[in-house]
This record gives C-alpha cells, sequence and structure tokens, in this order.
C-alpha cells in the first residue's frame, strides 16, 4: 500500500472513496456468494444448524454484523432494485437490515408490504441517518420497534435482558408474584422458578432420567424400556412415550447430525424432532434403533437428499 503519509490531500481524499466504492462492491459480492450458499443449504451439510450460526461460526462475524448481512440479503432477495441502492452509497447494510426487520414485523401482524410498497419505502429512506429511519418507522408503526428483545453480559456468570412487555402481562406477572410471594421476591425469582417447573414437567431428558432412575430402584428397566416399539406395531408411525424419551437421553437432547466431510457436529438444541434413520415412508420402523434426534433444519435436508427437491418444493420453504 502507498504511504499514505507522503500522498498529496487530493490523492487521499480520492483513494479512500474509491476504497469505499471498493468495500461497497465487495459486500454485495458477499451477499450474493451468501445467497448461494444459502440457496444451496451448504451450511447445513456442513453441520450448522442455521445460517446465522454459519456466518459466526464459519465466517467469524459477530452477532450483529451476521445478523445485518442476513437481513440486507433477505431484502436483496425481495427487491433486487435495492442492490443499486447499496452499491451507490445511499442505503447501507444497516439500514437495509433495518428496513427487513420493519417489514418481517408487520408482517407478523397481518400488514404485509407489497413489494412496490417496499420499494417505494426504501426509496424513501435512501441517504437517512439511522435515527431518521428509526423515527420514520416508529410513526408508520410505533408498537413494531419496540418489540426487540436484547440479551448482553454484565459479567463473566451474569447476563441483562431487556424486552418491552404491555400493562396486561405486567399485571399478570406481578399477581404470580404476589400469590407466589414466599418464595419469589423479586420477578428474577418468579422467572427461575417458572422455568424450572416448566423444565421439569416439559423437558424430555429430565423425564427419561427420572423414570430410568425410578426404574433402577425396582430392577425393571426392561420392562419399562423394551428394544422395540411396543405396544405399537413395527409398521406404525406411533412412537411411545418411553421410546422417544430414550431417543433424546441417547443423542443428550442435541441435533445428531454429523457432517461427513468435516466431521462438525451439529449443536441445535431448539426445534428438535424425533426422526426414523430409515424413513418411514421406505419401510423403516418405530423402533429405538431405526430412530434418531435431528433438528428441523436438518430433518429437512435429510428429506431432501431422501426423496429429491422436486418431491419436497410443495412441503418445503425453497
Amino acid at each position: 500500500m502507498t504511504n499514505i503519509k507522503t500522498i498529496s490531500d487530493q490523492v487521499l481524499w480520492d483513494l479512500t472513496r474509491s476504497k469505499v466504492q471498493q468495500e461497497r462492491n465487495l459486500s454485495l459480492e458477499i451477499i450474493e456468494l451468501l445467497r448461494e450458499v444459502r440457496t444451496r443449504r451448504l451450511h447445513l451439510e456442513r453441520g450448522y444448524e442455521s445460517f446465522h450460526q454459519y456466518c459466526v461460526k464459519e465466517l467469524k462475524y459477530d452477532d450483529g454484523a451476521a445478523h445485518r448481512r442476513i437481513k440486507a440479503l433477505d431484502l436483496v432477495c425481495q427487491i433486487p432494485e435495492v442492490v443499486q441502492c447499496i452499491q451507490t452509497g445511499t442505503l447501507s447494510l444497516t439500514t437495509a437490515s433495518q428496513m427487513q426487520n420493519f417489514f418481517n414485523q408487520e408482517a407478523k401482524k397481518d400488514k404485509a408490504y407489497t413489494k412496490e410498497a417496499k420499494l417505494e419505502l426504501v426509496i424513501s429512506l435512501e441517504s437517512k441517518s439511522k435515527r431518521e429511519i428509526e423515527k420514520t418507522l416508529a410513526t408508520l408503526a410505533p408498537e413494531t420497534l419496540k418489540q426487540t428483545e436484547k440479551v448482553r453480559y454484565v459479567s463473566g456468570t451474569h447476563l441483562k435482558v431487556e424486552l418491552v412487555i404491555d400493562e396486561v402481562l405486567m399485571k399478570k406477572i406481578q399477581r404470580l408474584k404476589n400469590i407466589t410471594s414466599h418464595k419469589n421476591k423479586t420477578i428474577r425469582d418468579l422467572i427461575e422458578s417458572l422455568v424450572d417447573d416448566a423444565l421439569e414437567k416439559k423437558d424430555p431428558e429430565i423425564k427419561a432420567l427420572k423414570i430410568l432412575a425410578k426404574n433402577k430402584k425396582t430392577q425393571d428397566v426392561k420392562k419399562a424400556f423394551p428394544e422395540k416399539c411396543n405396544p405399537a406395531s413395527p409398521r406404525s408411525r406411533y412412537i411411545p412415550a418411553h421410546i422417544k424419551r430414550q431417543v433424546w437421553v441417547r443423542a443428550k437432547s442435541q441435533c445428531t447430525f454429523i457432517d461427513p466431510v468435516s466431521k462438525f457436529h451439529c449443536t441445535a438444541s431448539r426445534f428438535l424432532q424425533t426422526e426414523h434413520i430409515i424413513p418411514f415412508a421406505l419401510g423403516g420402523a418405530s423402533t429405538l434403533d431405526n430412530l434418531t434426534l435431528l433438528c428441523s433444519n436438518h430433518n429437512k435436508l435429510k428429506a431432501l437428499h431422501t426423496f429429491g427437491k422436486s418431491t419436497m418444493d410443495r412441503y418445503l420453504e425453497s
């Protein structure tokens, strides 16, 4: 690189403008590459549970940078004209991300914008600052921008959670806190108590370990955990609860997908589904040795591999 200390003011001025334009062009190239990776579902093939995780773990973006690029990509896919705005610098990735977040929130409230309406709003916000855009969007939909939840570390072991709730929910929280005030002195105590109770009732792994411990005492493990799917027929889609619990414990409540190339193991612990290793449609039985645990994205990927894109297009989003 040229020694910037020795160049003239005009050369410095022009060089900076040139490099910034190169940066914009490079950002667009990256967005196009990201689009193709997502279209091919290559991030799933490599074992990542989501596109966001791929951007953070593989590409080393921080959460905010990954989010901005993904949302900008979504906006570009929906409104191709946005590419020109980003290229000329009238629309930044941050602005594009803001706009896409806004459109997504409005769609959840059954106020989806048409492509034409989106483009009109995008054009009206070109070259505006982040605060100017927030003000405009807040004017259009006062409640939309207030729903963002924020989580950040305040120490090595503690996090701060920020969210907006309405008065009705706050009254419910206060009412429950008052009723359980003998053990819940603060809202934090109440949340921890509710989460513990919910996990006790809903977590398949906790349920399975409880039952296992109980049956060890009675020496009845074999009866409680039969190797085959009984009393259901081997050709039944029905999977008894005790079989599902064993699948969850064996998988340690995590997706079992492993990329055959990199050996990377999917770490997803959300949206998990009990899945037939040999598909039920191809004669697979609902038995413990033919069942595994997959996240929803890798379950879809497995279906694409097994039945093909043309068959699965009617069931899966592109």
